[in-house]
């Protein structure tokens, strides 16, 4: 794979291949030779007009000897199911977490072939991811609760100990240590949905399934949701998109169930708790809101299992 913008002269690649193809987005042309070819080359001019070239190599022939090659052509989409038909299924790539990514796609075609609705499919997908990593979910959540549990004993180490910072450190390991908390346990499922995210954004922006898929106000899940409003914002326009809006909401939500003695911790951890959904809004404002649908809805579950978890915990509090 060479990416174009790369290709500033002309190379050429020996060995065997299958096929060679030119893709953006969404669509790509392919030539698949019957005969595996011995060299590929690639120019581009400076109109980004690009040029692919395929070669057999040196062929021996007897007197009297003909050797037939037929060309396969495909111009189309970058659609799995079209590119299978013709044996060229690898043109479609979602990256390092490739297997991931045709999994979710496989997953979210059968969603929408279900409901009919791409938007739909996705809430079931994430659902569905959710539920797959319920066990070590569950884990993190409790031992979120047990950190809830110790953070009065821990404001005392800190009072106590608030002119010696590597006593304070070694005073909380001892704490976590006596009482079997492990301070990294609820980080473990967010790892290991990182793959998954990943895959996912790969399989949004690069699958023409959801272009021009829309769901409630979002006319193409591929971009923004872009909401019209009836007066214009200052650097924003007349528009605004509010899945990433009510992501930021879900998340302060989720935090106010996972952190109910939120009064209790320090002033960093309070400012930290406050900025994370912020951030997390202005990385994904612009994202396709295909994506940032993923995330507000796994919030929203992953809130709904907290509380659930947590229940007797906020009553008590």
């Amino acid at each position: 794979r060479e990416p174009a913008f790369r290709l500033k002269q002309p190379r050429v690649y020996k060995g065997e291949f299958l096929w060679v193809s030119s893709k953006n987005r969404y669509f790509c042309f392919a030539i698949k030779p019957s005969l595996k070819a011995k060299e590929v080359s690639l120019d581009k001019e400076d109109n980004d007009l690009i040029y692919l070239g395929l070669s057999d190599g040196e062929l021996t022939l007897k007197p009297q000897e003909a050797i037939e090659v037929s060309y396969l052509v495909y111009i189309g989409p970058l659609r799995l199911s079209e590119l299978k038909r013709y044996g060229l299924n690898e043109i479609l790539n979602f990256g390092i977490f490739d297997p991931i990514g045709r999994l979710l796609l496989g997953l979210l075609g059968g969603f929408y072939r279900f409901t009919g609705n791409y938007g739909i499919a996705i809430i079931l997908l994430t659902i569905f991811t959710s539920i797959a990593l319920f066990p070590l979910s569950l884990k993190s959540i409790k031992s979120m609760k047990q950190m809830q549990v110790l953070q009065p004993q821990i404001e005392k180490l800190r009072k106590e100990c608030k002119d010696n910072p590597h006593k304070l450190n070694k005073e909380i390991m001892e704490l976590y240590k006596r009482h079997k908390v492990n301070p990294f346990g609820g980080c473990l499922p967010m790892l290991l949905q990182m793959p998954i995210f990943i895959a996912l954004y790969q399989v949004i922006s690069r699958s023409i399934e959801l272009k021009g898929a829309g769901f409630l106000w979002a006319k193409d899940l591929s971009i923004p949701d872009r909401l019209k409003i009836p007066f214009i914002l200052p650097l924003i326009g007349d528009h605004i998109n509010l899945f990433p809006i009510l992501m930021i909401v879900a998340m302060f939500l989720q935090q106010k169930i996972a952190n109910p003695m939120a009064k209790t911790q320090d002033e960093q951890t309070r400012t930290l708790s406050v900025m994370m959904p912020i951030m997390f809004g202005v990385i994904f404002y612009n994202l396709p809101s295909a994506l940032v649908l993923y995330w507000l809805t796994n919030t929203v579950f992953m809130s709904l299992l907290q509380y659930i978890v947590l229940r007797p915990a906020l009553a008590k509090e």
